[in-house]
């Protein structure tokens, strides 16, 4: 399996492309995404509503292109929470919150600026 690719941020604040400036260039497209996590969608019973929220407000980081994956999270933390989940799916929980930044090791990874809230 191949390594997955670091983040463009990351990679600025490495030097990597000063050493490497065709590494800039192939990445000129890529989309940055700066709009906030919108509110839940209408659709979703209110448990998963009031994690969407918890969510947002401890996941400070996360924008609009994260909310199908926080959606998802939220789905299964609500059941989780309704203890209406089975052990499979508490790993699917603790993977899904990991890719959103929701676990030590991750958000050490997204290098993002501390925050006392």
């Amino acid at each position: 399996m191949a390594r997955p690719r670091k983040p463009t941020a990351m990679l600025e604040l490495l030097g990597a492309f000063k050493r490497n400036p065709n590494r800039k260039r192939e990445r000129q497209n890529e989309p940055i995404v700066t709009t906030p996590l919108p509110d839940p969608p209408r659709r979703v019973p209110k448990p998963v509503k009031e994690t969407w929220q918890e969510m947002r407000e401890r996941g400070w980081w996360l924008t609009s292109a994260d909310r199908f994956l926080v959606e998802i999270a939220a789905t299964l933390m609500a059941r989780y929470r309704l203890e209406e989940i089975k052990s499979g799916d508490v790993s699917n929980l603790i993977g899904v919150l990991s890719k959103l930044g929701f676990s030590p090791r991750e958000r050490g990874a997204l290098n993002l600026p501390t925050r006392t809230t």
